[in-house]
């Protein structure tokens, strides 16, 4: 089962993090971290933990499961695809520093 984003307190979380001793590149990281989750947690394409576990239900009770289940259709396709056309891994690092950077 692979979640798009769940609707918890992830993000607020990040918030706290202590960053006295963090360096400029780390802080800029985090910062775009944070940008990047709250955009993406901001209730349009988020599921509920109540979603998941439904979801997670009918994969357990299904005759025939599948071997791979993407839960969200409006998040992680590009990431999900670029994971199984390229063996070496470079494409999903050129998805991922896209929303990044």
């Amino acid at each position: 089962v692979e979640p798009g984003p769940v609707g918890t307190a992830f993000g607020s979380n990040l918030g706290r993090a202590d960053t006295s001793t963090a360096d400029q590149k780390s802080l800029q990281l985090l910062q775009a971290l944070m940008s990047y989750m709250g955009n993406i947690t901001d209730g349009s394409i988020t599921q509920t933990s109540e979603e998941m576990a439904e979801i997670i239900k009918e994969i357990l009770l299904s005759p025939k499961p599948h071997i791979r289940y993407l839960t969200n259709k409006d998040y992680g396709l590009e990431e999900a695809n670029s994971k199984l056309s390229d063996l070496t891994g470079d494409k999903l690092v050129e998805v991922l520093e896209k929303q990044f950077f």
